[in-house]
């Protein structure tokens, strides 16, 4: 292969205006293995970057040589970016001339972007295209030729290099952009006795939810979760105090079997019973709370004529007792 001839019709080719996204990626895939294959990988690794930036998804071909493709290993894909939103579709009395469309260009690592155009389709099938030079990242604004009276443009965009050969496009001829006025809508005149109903509503709605509102202020303590955290934790310390009951008792039994000898048992008797009685209590307590805000929340939101079930648990001699209740 005559590497020399081969850089330079990759040459030509980068240097066109006539050039696609596609033809730039081929000519930087000749013009990298040429400069590999000359001895020159730093300037081959610079161009397959621009081929990355251009086509991040590149593959180099399975049967070029892994030498000659050693610089393309290491170069990093850095895309160039175009990004489009869309503006809000005007309202239908306003005509498309001076319209404004934005594009920005979020990335651009090789410095490769001189300029973005914008290719616009009027009624009609007539194509017309606005340039902006472009310097570094940024937004770019176009605006559509003043005395355009269409209500229907079609567009996409194209970064291009400073020779007029595209390189990224945001959109495409087959699949453009569309900017057209929102059909207007006609307005129903409500007649005054809706309007006066619909006031009424909002305002009945306005005073419940106040109400609801300053009645959670007042007592934040009613809320549901309150009462069972209380109930519930209230009854895993009693839970606790019962293991604690069995473990006091079985060390004191050790302890009254060693006839005093054993301290160790004696001291675990001593724990355990703190732990007991402990748990007995404020178990007890936090369970008795937690059914008390339990019932106070119900009584918020059910009838008088509903039942309101209570759940308590006390410290009895040797164990615990279990109360329940109910009110019809």
């Amino acid at each position: 292969m005559k590497y020399a001839q081969a850089q330079a019709i990759a040459e030509r080719v980068l240097v066109s205006s006539k050039s696609e996204p596609g033809d730039l990626v081929q000519a930087y895939m000749i013009k990298g293995l040429c400069l590999s294959a000359r001895g020159e990988p730093d300037e081959a690794l610079v161009t397959f970057r621009k081929l990355l930036a251009i086509d991040p998804e590149f593959e180099m071909p399975k049967n070029v040589s892994p030498k000659l493709a050693a610089p393309f290993s290491k170069a990093v894909p850095m895309p160039i970016k175009l990004v489009h939103e869309p503006p809000a579709q005007p309202k239908a009395s306003k005509m498309l001339d001076g319209f404004e469309l934005r594009i920005s260009l979020v990335s651009d690592s090789m410095s490769m972007v001189a300029a973005v155009r914008l290719r616009f389709q009027i009624e009609g099938g007539q194509e017309l295209m606005l340039e902006r030079a472009a310097s570094g990242h940024g937004e770019l604004a176009f605006k559509l030729p003043p005395g355009l009276k269409v209500e229907r443009v079609t567009y996409y965009f194209e970064a291009i290099n400073g020779h007029g050969g595209v390189l990224v496009r945001a959109g495409h001829r087959s699949e453009q952009y569309e900017i057209r006025p929102a059909p207007e809508t006609e307005e129903i005149a409500e007649v005054p006795e809706q309007t006066q109903a619909k006031e009424q509503v909002q305002e009945k709605e306005r005073l419940t939810e106040s109400r609801e509102g300053l009645a959670q202020q007042a007592r934040p303590w009613l809320d549901p979760v309150w009462a069972h955290t209380a109930l519930w934790t209230g009854v895993g310390l009693i839970g606790l105090a019962g293991v604690a009951t069995w473990q006091a008792k079985e060390a004191g039994d050790q302890y009254s079997r060693s006839y005093g000898e054993d301290t160790e048992a004696g001291k675990r008797s001593q724990t355990w019973a703190g732990v007991m009685y402990a748990g007995y209590i404020g178990g007890a307590v936090l369970a008795a709370t937690g059914t008390l805000l339990w019932i106070l929340s119900s009584e918020e939101e059910q009838s008088e004529s509903e039942s309101v079930p209570s759940l308590g648990l006390l410290p009895v001699d040797g164990g615990a007792m279990v109360t329940f209740g109910e009110r019809w």
